[in-house]
């Protein structure tokens, strides 16, 4: 039997978070504009305003915008934004790739995190829920590519990728050992690069679906422990989700 996951690190570090805001200080000097985009039940500590589908209980006193993140734009001018923050929004979203766009047009600098491609296809990562690869009700692979975000459609077919019982364990220790690999860290600044992967036109299924799968996720293990050594986060704390 492959072996299971002991810890999840699924919620927001404050590590990670305290890293990002120290390297973009002068982005939250008082009188910034800060938006936390999807916050959800968790919004970023420092976020001036929010914008998401619906109102939480957690958004307190902050300005509040109801907005279709699929659909609809995003309720600001161009470049109005001084930083925008986006956690756990996007491997949600049927059509990330306008949020993207709307992001890029509002704001000067910002910083997104998604699961990374290697808890996506790791199994028994969303705890208490069927043993599937990676997060069941995600949609899509995300991982960085220099200044790019990536992004893979999360077809059906990914629980059907043949992997050994040694190559499941040592995806399985990697992220037990190595938190920081649960995520896709990108920070940008003045405008990011993104693009979609499409089957028969960027990919096949079969064994070129499987063939990418495993490039993204050797390609986030890679990034992540990049980013710690960039953000200073090698000897961090991170903190297990309930």
């Amino acid at each position: 039997m492959p072996h299971e996951l002991v810890h999840h690190y699924w919620h927001r570090q404050q590590c990670v978070q305290d890293a990002v805001v120290a390297r973009y200080a002068d982005q939250f000097a008082a009188g910034r504009l800060i938006v936390d985009v999807g916050a959800g039940y968790d919004p970023f500590s420092l976020s001036t305003e929010v914008v998401d589908i619906r109102r939480w209980d957690t958004f307190d006193n902050r300005t509040v915008h109801l907005v279709d993140l699929e659909a609809d734009s995003l309720p600001y001018t161009y470049k109005q934004v001084d930083f925008l923050y986006s956690r756990h929004t996007l491997e949600d979203l049927h059509n990330p790739l306008h949020l993207c766009r709307e992001m890029n047009r509002v704001a000067r600098a910002g910083y997104i995190e998604v699961p990374s491609p290697a808890s996506e296809f790791c199994r028994g990562v969303d705890g208490g829920k069927p043993h599937f690869r990676g997060y069941i009700h995600h949609r899509y692979f995300i991982w960085r590519e220099a200044d790019t975000l990536v992004f893979l459609p999360k077809y059906p077919y990914v629980e059907y990728v043949n992997m050994t019982e040694e190559q499941e364990d040592r995806l399985t220790d990697v992220l037990g050992s190595k938190p920081i690999v649960w995520n896709t860290y990108f920070p940008w600044v003045g405008s990011f690069r993104f693009k979609l992967l499409r089957h028969d036109i960027d990919f096949a299924f079969g064994q070129g679906y499987a063939d990418l799968i495993m490039k993204a996720v050797n390609a986030s293990i890679t990034d992540a422990q990049r980013f710690a050594s960039e953000f200073g986060l090698g000897g961090a704390t991170f903190v297990p989700s309930a």
